[in-house]
């Protein structure tokens, strides 16, 4: 969290931030004029500076346990449990922080809070203290946190980010993609939302207004992504593209780096970097066989691999004379070398986008999270070729990255990337700075914001209801009348382990066509089956129907929204398969 005089010494901004020095955050503070202090967990890696000192709140967790933990899980595959641990460490962070004397005393005469997504307790900060808000999402538009924020998301040309396709489905594609958005959106609402709204009462922060309302209510919206990667999709005029905040101009390497990549001759070298956790993370098996397949290439290979200096990793001991392991890399600066062949990575948020930025040809190692997605954005974008590390040898590994850095296409795809990504007026850290004073200017940017942030969740469902049987549920799933037991019990009852809901058991209520109330239901229902029998089933229309039955006996007119779907003028939606 930064505190900054602007414009007048009695004009501050509180900067809340979770993980302050991997989006640009320290280097936006260090370079500008203005008192900054940065107020971050005990849980973080963080170092003070003189540029940029921090006063740490005590919480109950020791220095990388979140992370480690999280990555942990999901590098063993277990995705869905470290989803469910998330909203809980973020939860009793932000109680650290409600508790916190000294986190209160630093808000004092603060008049706007900005704050990254995941620092989501900075909405129950401003809300109990009346400080108006701008957010920077650190992911794409298409990313979870969009639910939130009511970013546009069509489903037939903007893919999840979790479930890994591009913008170019198909038909069954777009169906499992229909699938995502209305499981992501039940498990953000019941692990995001619903712990919060309990936290709001329990301090007594404006208990008359959910969670859901009090986070759409920033006055911006700043995404650090660029349309010359992503996907292009809409979005609302409070929602601002400025691009990715790590992007910089390079510094001189240290001596012994300089040394090393200079001298690769014509072949130039390769980095490696799998991220600042994930380095001491990785199977042994995993490291065997990049080490041997690195071993193998003309190109230098610098290989950020924790464990150098500790015991914190495994280095192998059959490195080739053409590898150089080191415990920490200056990724950006190397990426800007005139010797740069290649980066391996896990192509995380700003890897991905410090490699387009210098041109650099990328060969991509997902790991978990958003990186799948990630690695089908290089491959779309033609700038690299992505491996599944769970399923490879070292042969496979040498020629991917033998060809990427061989076949000019590839160098020629990323230096096009970097021309669009550099041809702005003002850098991402510019941007972020005019808008945040724009803010300041006018007292807000309320004129920017859409009615559908106003609009009751009721109301809302039964206007789109009339347009997709997608943005329908929106209203079933979002509607703050349902109380968790009845939305689980829900849940339960009608949602089955398939492509749109995997996460929870299902029992399926039989007969629930034979037990509606009237014949016109009946007939409605068999008739909009029945002439379109291939949707019907992919989209298991029964099942969503019974979906839509159940709720329309806890919320009010609900059953209404849900008969009045004409599904036959949805099929466009899903259809378009040029």
């Amino acid at each position: 969290m930064f505190i900054m005089p602007l414009f007048t010494s009695s004009c501050k901004v509180a900067w809340i931030v979770y993980f302050e020095n991997r989006h640009g955050y320290h280097d936006f503070c260090g370079g500008i004029s203005f008192q900054v202090i940065m107020i971050t967990p005990t849980s973080q890696k963080a170092k003070s500076s003189a540029k940029v000192p921090h006063a740490f709140y005590q919480v109950p967790y020791k220095q990388g346990f979140i992370e480690d933990t999280v990555l942990r899980l999901q590098l063993e595959g277990r995705q869905f449990q470290s989803f469910s641990l998330m909203p809980h460490l973020l939860l009793n962070i932000c109680e650290a922080a409600l508790n916190s004397t000294k986190v209160a005393n630093e808000l004092k005469g603060v008049d706007l809070m900005v704050y990254d997504s995941l620092s989501v307790c900075a909405v129950l900060l401003g809300e109990r203290s009346d400080i108006p808000r701008v957010e920077i999402v650190v992911a794409p538009p298409s990313s979870p946190v969009s639910f939130m924020h009511m970013i546009p998301m069509p489903v037939s040309y903007v893919p999840q980010l979790l479930i890994g396709f591009t913008d170019k489905m198909t038909f069954f594609e777009r169906v499992l993609n229909l699938g995502a958005y209305l499981s992501l959106l039940t498990i953000i609402n019941l692990g995001i939302g619903r712990p919060f709204n309990q936290l709001k009462v329990k301090y007594n922060i404006k208990p008359e207004r959910s969670f859901q309302t009090a986070i759409a209510d920033a006055e911006l919206c700043l995404i650090t992504a660029d349309f010359a990667l992503e996907y292009p999709q809409p979005l609302l005029p409070g929602q601002i593209m400025i691009g990715p905040l790590n992007v910089k101009d390079p510094k001189p390497l240290p001596a012994d780096i300089e040394a090393f990549v200079s001298e690769s001759g014509p072949h130039g070298f390769v980095i490696v970097s799998f991220g600042s956790n994930v380095a001491s993370l990785l199977p042994r098996e995993v490291v065997d066989v990049l080490a041997t397949a690195f071993g193998e290439l003309k190109q230098r290979v610098i290989w950020r691999l924790q464990g150098v200096m500790s015991l914190l990793g495994y280095i192998p001991s059959h490195l080739n004379s053409n590898i150089k392991v080191v415990e920490w890399l200056p990724q950006s600066d190397l990426l800007a070398h005139k010797n740069i062949r290649a980066f391996v990575s896990h192509v995380g948020h700003n890897s991905l986008y410090e490699s387009a930025y210098h041109g650099v040809p990328v060969v991509a190692v997902p790991l978990f999270g958003d990186q799948p997605a990630n690695a089908k954005k290089v491959e779309r974008r033609g700038f690299g070729v992505a491996v599944d590390y769970r399923n490879t040898d070292a042969r496979k590994v040498f020629e991917t990255i033998d060809k990427v850095v061989t076949e000019p296409s590839f160098k020629e795809k990323a230096m096009h990337i970097s021309r669009l990504m550099k041809d702005r007026r003002r850098t991402p850290l510019e941007e972020a700075g005019d808008w945040i004073e724009y803010v300041f200017r006018h007292g807000g940017a309320q004129h920017l914001r859409a009615q559908v942030f106003n609009i009751p969740c009721s109301t809302f469902g039964e206007m789109l209801s009339k347009r997709s049987i997608q943005r329908a549920s929106l209203a079933f799933f979002l509607n703050d009348m349902i109380d968790e037991a009845e939305l689980q019990s829900i849940i339960e009852i009608t949602n089955k382990k398939n492509p749109f809901f995997p996460y929870w058991k299902y029992d399926r209520i039989e007969g629930t066509l034979d037990d509606m109330a009237d014949s016109e239901t009946k007939a409605k229902f068999r008739l909009t089956t029945s002439e379109f029998p291939l949707l019907a089933e992919a989209l298991r229309i029964s099942e969503m129907f019974t979906c839509c039955n159940e709720i329309g006996r806890l919320v009010n007119r609900a059953k209404e929204i849900c008969l009045s779907l004409p599904f036959q003028t949805n099929i466009s939606l899903f259809c378009n398969d040029n």
